[in-house]
Parts: structure tokens; C-alpha cells; sequence
């Protein structure tokens, strides 16, 4: 089971690095909308004094159930 367990962290830092070597995001314009559940809003408006946005994206592939 060590075995396994170093191989499966192997993995994750792998993984990791993958996605550190992805481009960098741009930046977002404060004028961007989006459509909730009361209409319009921009982004502005939905993040009010935040400074920071963090989004977490989960992609399957077409063999997944979807949700």
C-alpha cells in the first residue's frame, strides 16, 4: 500500500504541474454581465468591494453522467 500511496502523490504533483503550465487568465472587464436569477448584473455589481474572484471548473468527458 506505500507503493501506492507514493505513486498516487507522484501523480497529483504531476497533475499539478500541468496545470501551473497552463496560460494565465486575462483580465475580466468590470462591464461584463451576467444573467442571474433576478435578471442582468455585471460583474462589478455581483462581486459589490470584493477584489478577488476564485473559480473552481470541473470538465468530464462525454462518457460522464451529467448533473
Amino acid at each position: 500500500m506505500l507503493a501506492e500511496e507514493i505513486e498516487l502523490r507522484r501523480h497529483i504533483e504531476r497533475v499539478a504541474e500541468q496545470g501551473h503550465a497552463l496560460a494565465p487568465g486575462g483580465t475580466v472587464p468590470q462591464n461584463c454581465e451576467l444573467i442571474g436569477e433576478n435578471g442582468p448584473v455585471t460583474l462589478s455589481e455581483w462581486l459589490g468591494d470584493k477584489q478577488t474572484l476564485e473559480v473552481y471548473s470541473c470538465v468530464y468527458g462525454q462518457q460522464r453522467k451529467r448533473f
